[in-house]
């Protein structure tokens, strides 16, 4: 389900389709023990702290600026971070991502996003 518990030497593409959203995701996982989170923990969290959900979605939209410079419009990029946020959180990811954006335009969430 997480890619954090991947057993080590396991080897999986990168999917192109996403390039760079493996290093965003790791980003993500080797923050997560300085804020005393696990990957359960965080998704779990994201439903409540508007400044949390603004830091993944920032990284994931700094992830497709740097790495998907290919891709065109707003659509591609929501794409990207639907996808970071799938692969980061599971199960959780959705739902996570569509209470972004319903809370994008808060002071929280921009804090945190920045």
């Amino acid at each position: 389900m997480f890619k954090f518990f991947r057993k080590r030497g396991t080897s999986r593409a990168p999917n192109n389709a996403y390039p760079g959203a493996e290093t965003v995701m790791q980003m993500v996982f080797m923050q997560l023990p300085l804020c005393g989170l696990d990957p359960l923990s965080l998704s779990k969290r994201l439903e409540s702290d508007d400044f949390a959900l603004g830091y993944v979605f920032g990284l994931a939209d700094m992830g497709n600026y740097q790495f998907n410079r290919d891709a065109k419009g707003q659509a591609s990029a929501l794409d990207y971070i639907l996808n970071v946020f799938v692969e980061t959180l599971g199960s959780g990811g959705e739902e996570n991502f569509a209470r972004a954006l319903q809370v994008q335009s808060g002071s929280e969430f921009a804090t945190g996003r920045q």
